[in-house]
């Protein structure tokens, strides 16, 4: 096993950047400077020739750790299992997966009909179609299982290209629709796709209807969110009975509705916009159910009569909490799992429909991240949900909605084994200069000496994006070194609710 070093060697100083003059640009009436804006051009001998020069001053600075590098670098690829099979999604009696194999770069989607045990059909191999560079975003089969709509990124930009196929034939589809990767799903004819277009900027602009079998250059524009701050995109509910049109900015949204079983159908506008109010929306029987933040910084759920969805006609089904952040809703058709925040964790809730219960769903390790899986059934009393920590590898449970009784499904596999009760993880607290206590997880060896040591501390906080703690093999490589990992979670992310 290498150790850390650091060593003093006579560097070359870094290259200067090229003297240009500024490119102003106006954001909001102000005038902005920017003196890198030249550095975009990728195809400029300037910018490459600077670029050379950065990478041979970096290979120069780094060349006294060459060979903890490389002993790093085997240590790390030597734990990842290259043959594995991810946990499926059900649609229906239809299972989904992905799965990998040792010396293939990408993912192989399958799907078995019928049970877990009835035999595999591949249904994409990205590893036939891969060229230079391929991404995967968002996929999902139609509900009948006859086609599978599907965006692949080719280019190592934020572009991608939607396609479909007919699982029944075996063949690709001859329409290709510009996507954001993310922003489409089906209706309910299993003929209709709706889906995202992106501006000039790249942004999620114009919401587009396609029917298989028809000219892409003839879909109809539904809608365009003119405001550059909102992105579009498209959902389907829980129950499958509702497609919603969501317009989002950081601070606030509004969103569109249509029967699924309409596709002809127009949008309709649930409630407007209003600053500083954000809302989203998810179905279940009579009801639409609103998680909002209005009148309610850390968010409520609430449902209205689909029927008369007006906002007299409102009801709390989970109230506010000064404590608890709420950020997402799952929807079966007896259960909600709800997805939040509390004490600096992500937290899971189980609510009963019937009975108005909400309990959490409970875990000893100090510190964890706990999440919703990849839950597509409405009609089941068992949801999958995904748990990590800095000692326990990503694992996947059955979690029984009713009792909260959890079956393991899945963890994923360190190779070369691994032993968690070696590491041991904890909270702690730094105290701001407000005196804002700031909470902080760590991890070490248990076998680590007492007093000082090297420690690698990171820390975000912008846009309410949390850093939650997981399992990495490449953190492995220092703590075994002696090393301390933290994450602080710092003001700007939402770890103590959204004032956070």
């Amino acid at each position: 096993m290498g150790v850390l070093q650091q060593t003093d060697v006579e560097i070359d100083p870094a290259p200067p950047i090229a003297k240009r003059l500024p490119d102003s640009r106006i954001f909001s009436g102000v005038t902005l400077d920017d003196p890198y804006a030249w550095l975009e051009d990728a195809a400029d001998p300037e910018v490459i020739a600077y670029l050379k020069a950065e990478n041979a001053f970096t290979d120069a600075v780094m060349a006294p750790t060459a060979t903890l590098r490389e002993t790093l670098y085997r240590e790390i690829v030597g734990r990842v299992q290259r043959t594995d099979t991810r946990i499926p999604f059900q649609m229906g009696d239809v299972f989904y997966y992905t799965r990998t194999e040792d010396g293939r770069d990408y993912d192989i989607l399958c799907r078995k009909r019928g049970g877990l045990e009835a035999p595999e059909e591949i249904l994409l191999d990205l590893n036939t179609i891969a060229g230079e560079y391929l991404a995967l975003g968002y996929y999902t089969p139609s509900y009948d299982g006859r086609y599978l709509a599907y965006a692949l990124n080719e280019t190592g930009g934020i572009q991608y290209t939607l396609s479909i196929k007919d699982l029944e034939r075996g063949e690709m589809l001859p329409e290709r629709l510009p996507s954001d990767g993310y922003g489409f799903e089906w209706a309910g004819d299993n003929r209709t796709l709706f889906y995202t277009r992106q501006d000039d900027t790249l942004r999620a602009a114009e919401v587009f209807r396609h029917e298989l079998g028809t000219d892409p250059a003839a879909d109809p524009l539904l809608y365009r969110e003119d405001d550059p701050v909102f992105d579009l995109s498209v959902s389907i509910s829980d129950s499958k009975d509702y497609l919603f049109l969501h317009s989002r900015s950081f601070s606030s949204s509004e969103v569109r509705y249509l029967r699924a079983d309409d596709p002809g159908g127009k949008f309709v506008l649930f409630a407007p916009r209003q600053a500083g109010v954000i809302y989203a929306l998810e179905h279940h029987g009579d009801d639409f159910l609103i998680l909002t933040n209005e009148n309610a910084v850390n968010f409520t759920l609430q449902a209205v009569p689909v029927a008369d969805p007006s906002a007299a006609n409102r009801r709390v089904l989970i109230p506010h909490r000064d404590d608890a952040l709420l950020e997402w809703v799952d929807v079966f058709a007896g259960h909600l799992l709800i997805s939040g925040r509390e004490e600096g964790l992500s937290r899971l809730w189980r609510h009963d429909l019937a009975t108005g219960q909400t309990r959490t769903v409970d875990f000893v390790e100090p510190v964890h991240t706990v999440r919703p899986g990849d839950n597509r059934e409405f009609h089941t009393t068992e949801a999958t949900i995904t748990y990590t920590s800095f000692v326990t590898p990503l694992t996947v449970y059955a979690l029984d909605l009713a009792s909260g009784e959890r079956t393991l499904l899945k963890q994923d596999e360190v190779v070369g084994g691994h032993d968690p009760s070696q590491y041991v993880s904890e909270r702690v607290f730094a105290i701001a200069a407000d005196g804002e206590r700031v909470p902080i997880s760590l991890v070490s060896r248990r076998n680590a000496p007492a007093g000082p040591r090297p420690l690698l501390l990171r820390g975000y906080g912008a846009y309410g994006i949390s850093s939650d703690p997981s399992f990495a093999t490449t953190e492995l490589s220092l703590i075994d070194r002696g090393m301390t990992y933290a994450i602080a979670h710092v003001r700007g992310g939402q770890e103590l609710g959204r004032a956070w």
